[in-house]
């Protein structure tokens, strides 16, 4: 494996952890404000798609959108976040790409499905790699560590 002069350094590796998580968040976080500002037209498109309850549907969407979106953002509970946003995904990657899609637009949703499949890609590589070391996971893991020497040395003291 070629390693790329500059990358192998970890504060390189950490950045781009943080530029990943920011590429990814942004497609939730923006995906949930829209459906926010247009949640009359959502609802209507979730209607016509023979969705029961789409007002309920639609408030879950976007909570799961923005939540995830802000948790990934952050790093915090990521591959809770990650699993949340894979199965919506999937979801709507399966259910709105051909629903009342007229015949001359079938390549066009070929392109979607195929930009869902990326970011359902990227979301597991997050999943299984972690946040990195610049996330709210790492933070609180170095609390743990730091809260743990301290009792360990008090106990020695004492």
């Amino acid at each position: 494996m070629t390693k790329i002069p500059g990358f192998a350094k970890p504060s390189m590796r950490n950045m781009l952890h943080v530029i990943a998580r920011l590429a990814l968040s942004l497609v939730f976080i923006s995906g949930g404000w829209i459906k926010i500002a247009g949640t009359e037209n959502w609802i209507r498109f979730l209607v016509n798609g023979g969705i029961p309850a789409a007002g309920l549907v639609l408030f879950m969407i976007i909570l799961v959108e923005l939540g995830g979106g802000l948790m990934v953002l952050f790093g915090l509970q990521t591959r809770k976040a990650t699993l949340l946003l894979l199965g919506l995904m999937g979801v709507e990657t399966i259910v709105s790409q051909f629903s009342g899609l007229p015949e001359t637009e079938f390549l066009t949703g070929i392109s979607l499905i195929s930009k869902n499949v990326a970011i359902m890609g990227g979301l597991l590589d997050l999943y299984l790699h972690a946040p990195g070391k610049w996330s709210v996971e790492a933070l609180e893991s170095m609390g743990k560590t730091c809260r743990k020497s301290l009792v360990n040395s008090h106990i020695r003291i004492v």
